[in-house]
């Protein structure tokens, strides 16, 4: 990170050496001042006092200049810069990808498009933001493809946010983004549903509620502190990827920052997030009730990839994005859900949702060319569940006896996650769930160096209602085994290590098209 200007710093440690002299001036002249007045031999000791104490309040004021200009070399160091009432903060990620896919060549299905192992620049990404007063903030998501040749605006969003009690948070957000049932990814591949129904992003008017909190009433000098915006911490500050410490939508888990402590064993603080009240005791603790409602431009329907080959026969039907002018906001999406910490039992989250929509020309076209399916009904609609546990490794260590051994940061633990989603396209019907299970430990020593891993499990299922066409790969019932590892390499670099089994429903046999991953991330 590039220094300050010379004539900045000079400036400021000027003003901080002039400091003390001033203290040191202004001393010697009251007690000049003091002995020279009369009545001094009875006011010595009242006046050297407030003597003392003015001599206190300049040299707070030098220790409060030093740390304004700590600050200001801090925040350059994390990519924000304040100007005025503004912070700009600038981030971003790279992707590099080493991909194995097995080769496949049928006169049916298809060939794979890439069958030979490869490397891959997959994407870099900037992520500008600017904080305004009272919680506004404005944030965007560019990608550059090397390999495509192309850029592609991602996201872009304004949000405020504001949190005027404990009990009460809301979030307002207008712009291009995901739908509020996306849930925290740990891979860099998409379950089977995830692909289909919420991978594309689209002009949306977006807000969130909270009643509560799901980690209850707050201690009473934390209440006493000034209301404002609450703090996203790393849901919304860093890249949605779901590596840890990158932003998702709110389900999944909201790790915040690593409280380590310079001890070789940490506090309990620094080492789980959970609440302070009892599991069960619900008058403290009594959750929060999460309210989602969504009205958007929505989407077109679409073939996409379930992998990194671009081979035909991976492609499932996708709610894809849709920019083209006229935009309207025809797509309505609501939600309902609830969130719990039970302390050393886990964190509990569910939130039930539904969307409604209208099938557009182009989605009308691609049924009847792609699926076979005629059908003179417009409705596409999408309802569903998910389902979330989370159990911090403390807690866990704790039963186990292993705690001082193990040396766990926050945010290690037990994530298990379920969704599931049924969608109505015309006359097609189709289902789709996943589970997902992962485990993070850090390194006991606390290395600079392969700081934490990961390793996650996951199952999903796409079930067409549909006749199995094998010339029609949109038209075919998939499942999907993926078996990783997420290694934190050093802070903000990351490796991922990933090999899906993929089968399919064709009408004629299977598909070769199982695929290795191996993804370099790193984060700035």
């Amino acid at each position: 990170m590039e220094e300050a200007p010379t004539h900045r710093r000079a400036a400021a440690d000027r003003i901080s050496m002039q400091a003390v002299p001033r203290a040191a001036s202004g001393a010697i002249f009251l007690i000049v001042a003091t002995l020279a007045s009369p009545g001094a031999a009875q006011t010595t000791r009242e006046r050297l006092r407030e003597l003392e104490e003015r001599v206190a309040q300049l040299e707070a004021e030098r220790v409060s200049e030093r740390t304004a200009r700590d600050l200001v070399e801090s925040n350059y160091s994390r990519g924000v810069i304040t100007l005025g009432n503004l912070r700009f903060r600038l981030g971003g990620s790279v992707k590099i990808d080493y991909v194995d896919p097995q080769s496949e060549r049928d006169p049916v299905k298809g060939q794979t498009d890439s069958p030979d192992p490869h490397l891959d620049v997959e994407r870099f990404r900037i992520v500008p933001q600017v904080d305004f007063p009272r919680g506004v903030s404005l944030r965007a998501q560019l990608d550059f493809h090397p390999e495509q040749g192309n850029t592609v605006l991602k996201e872009i969003t304004l949000d405020h946010e504001v949190a005027p009690q404990w009990w009460f948070a809301s979030h307002l957000k207008i712009g291009l983004d995901d739908r509020f049932i996306r849930p925290r990814r740990v891979t860099q591949n998409y379950p089977l549903s995830g692909t289909a129904f919420w991978r594309d992003e689209a002009v949306t008017v977006f807000w969130e509620g909270t009643l509560g909190d799901r980690r209850g009433r707050p201690r009473q000098e934390a209440q006493e502190r000034p209301r404002g915006r609450r703090r996203r911490g790393d849901e919304a500050e860093a890249v949605q990827e779901g590596v840890p410490g990158e932003r998702e939508a709110t389900r999944g888990r909201d790790r915040t920052a690593d409280a380590d402590s310079e001890d070789g064993v940490p506090s309990r603080a620094s080492r789980a997030r959970s609440t302070e009240h009892e599991p069960f005791d619900f008058a403290s603790n009594p959750g929060a009730l999460k309210l989602h409602l969504s009205v958007g431009d929505g989407f077109t329907l679409n073939g996409k990839e379930i992998g990194k080959d671009n081979a035909g026969f991976n492609e499932v039907l996708q709610d894809d994005r849709e920019l083209n002018p006229p935009l309207t906001l025809r797509e309505v999406g609501a939600g309902v859900g609830y969130e719990r910490d039970f302390r050393e039992l886990g964190e509990l989250e569910l939130v039930g949702f539904y969307y409604n929509d209208e099938l557009t020309d182009e989605a009308v076209a691609v049924l009847q060319n792609e699926l076979n399916v005629t059908s003179q009904k417009r409705n596409m609609s999408r309802l569903g569940l998910s389902l979330g546990y989370h159990v911090e490794a403390y807690h866990l260590l704790k039963a186990m006896g292993a705690l001082e051994r193990a040396n766990p940061r926050r945010g290690d633990g037990l994530y298990v996650f379920y969704q599931w989603i049924g969608a109505e396209d015309g006359d097609l019907d189709r289902k789709g769930w996943y589970t997902q299970a992962s485990y993070r430990f850090s390194n006991p020593g606390r290395w600079r160096y392969l700081r934490s891993f990961e390793p996650v499990v996951r199952y999903s299922e796409l079930n067409v209602d549909q006749a199995h066409i094998a010339s029609l790969p949109l038209t075919w019932s998939r499942r999907q085994w993926l078996l990783g590892m997420v290694v934190e390499i050093v802070r903000d670099v990351f490796l991922r290590a990933e090999y899906t089994v993929n089968d399919e429903t064709t009408g004629s046999g299977g598909v070769d098209n199982n695929e290795l991953l191996l993804q370099l991330l790193a984060r700035f």
